[in-house]
């Protein structure tokens, strides 16, 4: 039964009332019954039975507005017990927090610890949500989604866009109604979140590597090196500076990237960016600077960081780089040779490349691939309601006295349209 439905009585001390509906019929069908007759003449007995009919269907009829009455009795007592509704609860909002870690994507009997999370995430929001609650779905680095009871977000907001993408920031989300899917219990300081931890085994596999050799870290915990079954690349695009250019292939060949191949493949991709007439402007790092001419940057892409930034000659700054991992975009239109020490400013490349570089699909860093302990779920507290529920107690108790007396005038009226009993006629015959 539905919570608008559930009524508890908040008068039960009336329920003796109940009783007069069905008395009321009985009294009724009783006076319709013939009347005691002492037994004498036939003509006596034709009287009788043409008054009352002759079949005890009909001597048992109760009237019209002994039905209408007795209803009125019954509605006007149930009105008097005070039906009351569990209140039906509000909507509410959940919100899941999704950790898509390098660690969720490992493999847990047969499928992932983010699949494993999620199943057991799914199943206790069945066993918690209302049919008119909602779920927000969160993940670091992608938009927001709300949806039903029973809809989880597609394939495609699922995987990582990043490989290496950072956990949730645990301690802004410890929240009424809130549901951490991860695949161990965050160690931060909790107390409303709900957890749903997948647990898992340390897992073997690549923990680092570079374009030709890939570390892998065995069953028995020791590290070995190996060669990469493929070279990883660095892709550049469109008509960057050739100070640029040069830079990138050093910081590659150093690290046993091949130039070129595919984007998606790549663990960074080089492109210019930005538009209108370019301006000049000068770049400096610690050690050496360099005059260069730069386009509008124009609005970040999401994601995206300002990374370096050039003094233009009226006072203000410009970006001139903005990246991401595995991208950079370059607003440079030129860059001349740098001034000072050619050591810092390549130094300064190098840190930049390998700060945007991606991993190799295949490596994962040791502390992702750590045991993750036993699956986990800690509950929390529930989130609040929107607003108060709906009662529907007194809307029945008003229907209830609305029905008793419509019930009242309808018998009324049915008692004065009742036709009159006849008279006992005499049938004897008069004497002449």
């Amino acid at each position: 039964m539905s919570a608008a439905l559930a009524l508890v009585l908040e008068r039960p001390g009336y329920a003796p009332w109940l009783l007069l509906a069905p008395l009321l019929l009985w009294l009724a069908r009783r006076a319709q019954r013939p009347p005691e007759v002492p037994i004498g003449t036939f003509a006596l007995w034709q009287d009788v039975q043409e008054l009352h009919g002759a079949g005890a269907r009909a001597r048992a009829r109760v009237p019209a507005w002994a039905w209408w009455a007795a209803l009125a009795l019954a509605c006007a007592a149930l009105a008097a017990l005070g039906p009351r509704g569990a209140r039906t609860r509000a909507p509410r909002t959940w919100s899941v927090v999704v950790d898509l870690s390098p660690s969720m994507h490992l493999a847990l009997d047969g499928r992932t610890r983010l699949d494993a999370a999620l199943a057991q995430a799914e199943e206790l929001l069945a066993a918690q949500l209302a049919p008119a609650d909602r779920v927000r779905w969160q993940a670091p680095g992608r938009a927001a989604l709300e949806l039903g009871p029973r809809a989880r977000p597609g394939a495609a907001w699922l995987v990582a866009e990043a490989r290496g993408e950072p956990e949730p920031e645990w301690g802004d989300h410890d929240l009424d109604g809130t549901l951490w899917v991860t695949d161990r219990v965050p160690a931060v300081a909790r107390a409303r979140a709900w957890v749903c931890a997948s647990g898992g085994p340390a897992v073997a596999g690549a923990i680092a590597g570079d374009g030709a050799t890939l570390v892998h870290v065995g069953d028995d915990g020791r590290a070995r090196a190996a060669p990469a079954p493929s070279t990883a690349g660095v892709v550049l695009r469109g008509e960057l500076p050739p100070v640029l250019v040069r830079a990138v292939r050093a910081w590659a060949g150093a690290r046993g990237y091949a130039l070129g191949g595919h984007a998606d493949e790549s663990v960074l991709v080089l492109e210019p960016a930005g538009a209108g007439e370019a301006r000049a402007v000068t770049l400096g790092g610690n050690g050496w600077s360099a005059r260069a001419s730069a386009r509008v940057a124009g609005a970040a892409e999401p994601g995206e960081q300002e990374l370096w930034f050039a003094q233009e000659p009226a006072g203000g700054a410009a970006v001139v780089l903005r990246g991401r991992t595995g991208r950079l975009r370059v607003f440079l239109a030129e860059l001349q040779e740098p001034s000072g020490d050619p050591a810092a400013f390549a130094l300064a490349c190098g840190q930049l490349f390998d700060a945007l570089a991606r991993p190799r699909p295949e490596v994962v860093a040791l502390g992702e691939r750590a045991a993750a302990g036993p699956a986990a779920l800690v509950r929390g507290t529930p989130p609040q309601a929107s607003g108060p529920g709906a009662d529907a107690g007194p809307l029945v108790s008003a229907s209830l006295a609305g029905l008793a007396v419509l019930g009242t005038l309808l018998a009324a009226r049915s008692a004065r349209r009742a036709p009159a009993p006849p008279a006992l006629r005499d049938s004897r015959p008069r004497a002449s």
